[in-house]
C-alpha cells in the first residue's frame, strides 16, 4: 500500500542497501545506519507526495534535498519533517539517517491526542527544519530502535496499537527539544513563490466551497494559466491537481475520525451529490469512500 510517488522506497531500499520495514504501509521506517562507512545516497527524481509525514534525522554526513523548489541540507545532528503536498526531491549525499514515514490521518490523530498540532503547523506545504544536539539525537534514536524492535516482531496482537504509542513517544520526545533552537532561516521568498504562497494561503480558507482554477486566480488577478505555470514549478504539479490533493487531504482526515458519514461529508465539502463526491474521490485517491473507510478510519485500526 505504498504509492508510487513515495521518496526512499523500495528502490533505495535496493540500490542503497538501507532497512527497510513497513507495517500495512501505514507505518514505515528505514535506516542506513549499519553501514561502516558514510554511504552515498543516490539521486531520486522529484515526487509529489500526498500521503505520507516523513521525519528523518541525520547522524552523519549530509542530506540534500529539494523541497517544493527550495534547496535544503540536512547536516549531521538535524532533523527534517515533511508534510503531504510537498514536491521532493533526493540529491546524491553522503549521510547516514533513519526515517520514518507514517501515514497523514495517523499523524494526524496522534498529534492531537499529545497536543503538538498548534507547535507543529500541521498542515499541507509545509516542511520543518531544526537541529538537535548530540545528545538528544542519541535520545529520539533509542525511540526508533524501539520501533524498529517492534517492526522486526510478527504476529503480534496488537501490534497497531504498540506502533502508535511508540510513535507518540517518539514524536514527545522530538518536540520536546524544539523549544530551544530556532527553526533554519529560509530566504526571502521571490515574487513568484509569494504569488504562490498567497494561492495556497487562499485555499486552507476556501478549499471546502471552490474547487476552480479560475476562481483562486482570479482572486490573485492572474490567469489560470499562469497559476499552473507557478503551480507546476513549485509543486511539480498543476493548479488544478494542488486543488484536488489538498481537497483529498481533509475528506481523508475526516473520513479516518468517522466522525461524519459519507454523505455528511459530501454535503460539508459541498458537492452537488453524494454520488458526485464518490466519483471525485474515487478519481484522486483510487478508491470509493466506502473502501477507503473500511481501510483506514480510527475505530477500526483500533480494533484490529
Amino acid at each position: 500500500m505504498i504509492s508510487k510517488g513515495d521518496i526512499m522506497t523500495y528502490d533505495l531500499v535496493k540500490d542503497d542497501k538501507v532497512f527497510f520495514s513497513s507495517y500495512k504501509g501505514r507505518y514505515i521506517i528505514m535506516d542506513n545506519l549499519d553501514e561502516k562507512y558514510k554511504p552515498v545516497i543516490k539521486e531520486r527524481p522529484e515526487v509529489f507526495n500526498t500521503e505520507y509525514v516523513y521525519v528523518t534525522v541525520v547522524t552523519k554526513g549530509t542530506l540534500h534535498l529539494k523541497i517544493s523548489g527550495t534547496e535544503l541540507n540536512v547536516k549531521e545532528n538535524d532533523f527534517v519533517v515533511i508534510m503531504p503536498c510537498m514536491k521532493v526531491e533526493v540529491k546524491e549525499s553522503r549521510c547516514k539517517f533513519f526515517s520514518m514515514l507514517t501515514m497523514t490521518h495517523i499523524v494526524n490523530d496522534i498529534y492531537e491526542k499529545i497536543g503538538l498540532t498548534d507547535k507543529v503547523g500541521l498542515t499541507c506545504f509545509c516542511y520543518h527544519h531544526y537541529t538537535l544536539t548530540p545528545k538528544h539525537v542519541s535520545i529520539i534514536y533509542n525511540e526508533y530502535k524501539r520501533m524498529k524492535a517492534e517492526h522486526l516482531q510478527n504476529n503480534k496482537k496488537r501490534k497497531e496499537v504498540c506502533l502508535r504509542a511508540m510513535m507518540a513517544a517518539y514524536e514527545c520526545q522530538l518536540f520536546n527539544f524544539i523549544d530551544s533552537y530556532e527553526e533554519n532561516k529560509r530566504k526571502r521568498p521571490q515574487r513568484q513563490r509569494e504569488l504562490y504562497n498567497r494561492f495556497l494561503r487562499m485555499l486552507c480558507l476556501y478549499y471546502r466551497r471552490e474547487r476552480s482554477v479560475q476562481y483562486y486566480a482570479d482572486r490573485l488577478e492572474i490567469t489560470p494559466k499562469y497559476l499552473s505555470n507557478l503551480s507546476m514549478k513549485f509543486a511539480g504539479v498543476s493548479a488544478s491537481n494542488v486543488i484536488d490533493q489538498y481537497v483529498a487531504y481533509h475528506v481523508k482526515r475526516m473520513l479516518y475520525t468517522h466522525d461524519y458519514n459519507i454523505k455528511k461529508v459530501s454535503e460539508m465539502f459541498h458537492f452537488p451529490s453524494q454520488s458526485f463526491f464518490g466519483r471525485y474521490f474515487s478519481r484522486i485517491v483510487g478508491m470509493s469512500p466506502t473502501s477507503y473507510v473500511k481501510i483506514n478510519n480510527r475505530k477500526a485500526i483500533i480494533d484490529e
